[in-house]
């Protein structure tokens, strides 16, 4: 007697019985709900998509304002420490040659972009030498704009 057990008739494959079962699969029922879910899906994107971007544009704002202020900190130090402000923004990374004490790695380690891409700039006043301003293009990266193309300034004064 043969030892294995009898386990009835083979079953279908999962694929056969789709093919065979296709006006149940395929009902108008199911086609209405899987329509449904397309466009639920195509709506969703349409309304998701500009959150998405304005929040991302957001936080890059919000990370310039930041490099902003960190620039700002390193020309005051470079300020207290030298006598004098930067006259550019290569001066916190290099030496210039008459700086005597030079902190190691320099004010900055390496020229930093805006979130953008673009540079940031280094602007001292010559009316007062004492004033300066740290500014970012925004994200057109050409002057002036409106919102997240807007220029952002950050004004200090080493006193």
């Amino acid at each position: 007697m043969n030892e294995e057990a009898w386990k009835g008739p083979p079953r279908p494959s999962f694929l056969t019985a789709m093919v065979e079962n296709a006006a149940d699969f395929f009902s108008p029922r199911c086609l209405i709900l899987l329509g449904a879910t397309v466009i639920g899906c195509l709506i969703y994107r349409g309304f998701a998509t500009p959150v998405l971007v304005q929040r991302t544009s957001k936080s890059k704002v919000t990370r310039a304002n930041g490099d902003l202020r960190h620039i700002a900190d390193q020309v005051l130090l470079f300020g207290m420490e030298q006598k004098r402000l930067p006259r550019n923004m290569a001066e916190l990374v290099d030496r210039p040659a008459d700086v005597k004490d030079w902190p190691e790695g320099g004010y900055l380690e390496k020229l930093p972009k805006d979130p953008w891409g673009g540079d940031y700039a280094l602007v001292v006043s010559a009316q007062k030498p004492q004033d300066f301003d740290v500014i970012s293009l925004g994200a057109d990266n050409v002057p002036g704009g409106d919102e997240f193309d807007a220029d952002l300034h950050l004004q200090e004064d080493l006193r």
